[in-house]
């Protein structure tokens, strides 16, 4: 072991430590000579990325849904885009984990990093407003859009988008309870209540919103009660409708 200084080819000098045979480390100082400095090799680096054109990659695996089941495809923007970091964020463009196809979620080495935005693959059909968006921004950034979009993603989620709407066309017809006056989240909508009644008896029970006391009749009380088990029964059938179920 040894330490050595190097004086690099851009001008910089660093002291470093070398260790093994010394025929290895007179050709490790060799070779280093001949180069950047780490700071201006990095520097260099960003300078070819920030001058490449910025690319904007469409890609689905089929598996990302969002909240009402439609297939994602992933929007995903490389090259250039450290200048441009803000009119990117404008855009609605976060920076994160590059989710890929299957293999690459199988995959045990770490995820990309990029500039990506998740979109339902239905809403990128011709002519879609989000489709129309995502053309904007290609073209507000001068980006190339190549799509890698497989045939039987698009399919499903096309399927997938009308199974949705027989689904929500069966539960829209399922009468949904009205919730009582009295009940504590239509009597105070804007407070913390824990969902619970307290001493429960022939004269009614009490309950706490926010810290608040309030008092039920017993009247009230049996109306909030048989508007839970109505609620119960009214989730109970839409759960079958989303199983594709028969509702009676």
């Amino acid at each position: 072991m040894a330490k050595y200084t190097i004086d690099h080819i851009c001008g910089h000098s660093r002291e470093i430590q070398l260790y093994g045979p010394g025929r290895e480390r007179t050709r490790k100082l060799e070779w280093m000579a001949g180069q950047d400095c780490p700071q201006c090799w990095g520097a260099k680096q960003r300078e070819i990325e920030a001058a490449k054109p910025i690319t904007m990659e469409i890609r689905c695996n089929g598996m990302d849904e969002d909240e009402h089941g439609n297939i994602l495809a992933e929007i995903v923007l490389a090259g250039g885009t450290q200048p441009r970091k803000e009119e990117i964020k404008s855009l609605g463009y976060r920076w994160g984990e590059v989710r890929g196809g299957v293999l690459d979620m199988l995959s045990t080495r770490r995820a990309p990093m990029a500039w990506i935005k998740r979109v339902p693959i239905i809403e990128l059909a011709k002519g879609h407003a989000i489709a129309l968006r995502l053309q904007a921004d290609a073209k507000a950034l001068g980006a190339s859009i190549t799509a890698q979009l497989n045939p039987l993603d698009i399919e499903m989620a096309r399927r997938r988008a009308a199974d949705k709407c027989e689904q929500d066309a069966k539960i829209a017809a399922i009468p949904k309870p009205i919730r009582p006056p009295c009940h504590p989240l239509e009597a105070h909508p804007e407070g913390r209540w824990n969902k619970k009644y307290y001493g429960i008896g022939k004269s009614g029970c009490r309950y706490y919103v926010s810290g608040i006391e309030y008092v039920l009749s017993a009247e009230e009380y049996h109306q909030c009660a048989a508007y839970r088990k109505a609620m119960e029964d009214y989730r109970a059938k839409a759960e079958l409708a989303k199983a594709g179920k028969e509702v009676q």
